[in-house]
């Protein structure tokens, strides 16, 4: 299962960029500002050293806990990256950077379908303007093959809120609309959709064979479902 955009560089870079540049070498978020660059460059084991520096430098550092899960998350170790987001969300509850849509999006890919929805609901409540939170809480209410989770009206209200606070150029936020609209009926309009999301060379390598895969049933007027996975 993955879901439709490409979790390891959107989702971690939004917790990321909130830390601000520091010049202090004993100084928590110098470091979680080298571990930014570092991110950026897609060194992660670099950034993961930054974060943990930060940490034992501040260990009620809650943005430290985030990037590092973030970071963690990027690098698919979903355990890891939900053992520092509790720690984060624990220090810092309530706030969209202690790492909910992150935490979701782990336990999702985990096939922990119910604690996913709801740590992905909670980060919707939290910033309602959340694109990737938006977007990947779409595509499980379109696509999740466990049917209490999913709903079509949340699908397309919310895969549609997300392509229009990014202009809908997002291929992978088109995906997710065309899923919407599958999954509603509309198969005319999923159409339209998936193939413009697989008119961006980028989705095309990072979807492979799954997105051509999703057109198809479209044009077959059939719904595209994730493979079944053990639900808790």
């Amino acid at each position: 299962m993955r879901l439709p955009c490409c979790l390891c560089f959107l989702i971690a870079s939004g917790v990321l960029a909130r830390s601000a540049p520091a010049a202090d070498p004993q100084d928590a978020d110098a470091h979680i500002a080298r571990a930014t660059e570092h991110y950026g460059k897609q060194e992660l084991d670099q950034a993961i050293k930054e974060l943990d520096e930060a940490i034992r430098l501040d260990p009620k550092n809650a943005l430290a806990f985030s990037c590092r899960g973030a970071v963690r998350f990027a690098k698919k170790q979903y355990d890891l990256a939900i053992t520092d987001l509790d720690v984060a969300i624990r220090l810092a509850p309530g706030k969209p950077s202690s790492g909910y849509y992150i935490r979701g999006a782990a336990w999702y890919l985990k096939k922990e379908y119910a604690k996913g929805v709801k740590d992905l609901d909670e980060a919707i409540r939290l910033n309602p303007d959340d694109r990737e939170a938006l977007n990947s809480r779409a595509w499980a209410a379109a696509t999740c093959p466990v049917a209490k989770f999913r709903d079509r009206a949340k699908s397309l209200n919310y895969a549609k809120r997300a392509c229009d606070l990014d202009g809908w150029k997002n291929a992978f936020y088109l995906g997710t609309v065309a899923a919407a609209y599958a999954d509603n009926g509309d198969f005319e309009l999923a159409v339209k959709w998936q193939q413009k999301a697989l008119e961006d060379r980028y989705y095309q390598k990072e979807t492979g064979e799954e997105g051509p895969k999703m057109l198809k049933l479209f044009q077959e007027k059939k719904p595209y479902r994730e493979e079944i996975g053990t639900s808790k």
